[in-house]
């Protein structure tokens, strides 16, 4: 098998598994196996880069689903612009949603993704010894979250980190703890 079939026999098998991405993403692998096929390898590039970026773009939508609903006298709101700004932070799929009391206070709760400050945390997330020298460790679903008062993070699996920040400790650790990490632990799978 030459170098073109094997990645069109890749790109193709993507294509044809993942039915349910959006058409932006099928098109950028379809028009990225063209350029490739058409020796254009700048296109090509251009295209699995737009393939990716729609990927997770995706991926990101569906961290969503993995963040609790506002608890009553609260709203949540999602940050339009977080998932964009991964590129921008090293990259993979991202969310952020704020949420808002009665009173107008706030605080954000993150969600990224595979992405490099993900992997610089791992090591710190790898020993209760470590984790206790950089707060107070609560376990919350099977996970283990650090309160660093004003800041509760946690890494779940090897590639995602969930990070509150913006209020107290006190108020955002009830909504923090029905964020879904069960989920997120097979999602990180």
């Amino acid at each position: 098998m030459t170098p073109f079939q094997t990645v069109a026999a890749v790109f193709l098998g993507f294509a044809l598994v993942t039915p349910a991405l959006a058409d932006a993403v099928s098109d950028a692998l379809q028009a990225a196996t063209e350029a490739y096929a058409a020796g254009d390898l700048k296109a090509a590039a251009d295209g699995v880069a737009a393939a990716s970026a729609g990927i997770a773009a995706l991926q990101s939508e569906k961290l969503v689903a993995f963040l609790p609903e506002a608890p009553d006298g609260w709203t949540r709101e999602a940050s339009a612009d977080f998932a964009s700004g991964m590129a921008m932070m090293g990259g993979g799929s991202g969310t952020e949603m704020r949420y808002t009391d009665a009173e107008g206070n706030s605080f954000a709760i993150t969600i990224m993704a595979d992405n490099p400050m993900v992997s610089g945390m791992l090591g710190m997330f790898s020993s209760d010894m470590m984790m206790a020298g950089m707060g107070k460790v609560i376990e919350v679903d099977g996970a283990k979250l650090i309160d660093q008062e004003g800041t509760i993070m946690s890494v779940v699996g090897q590639n995602i980190m969930v990070q509150a920040s913006g209020m107290d400790s006190a108020t955002m650790l009830p909504i923090v703890s029905a964020v879904d990490f069960k989920g997120l632990a097979a999602f990180a799978e």
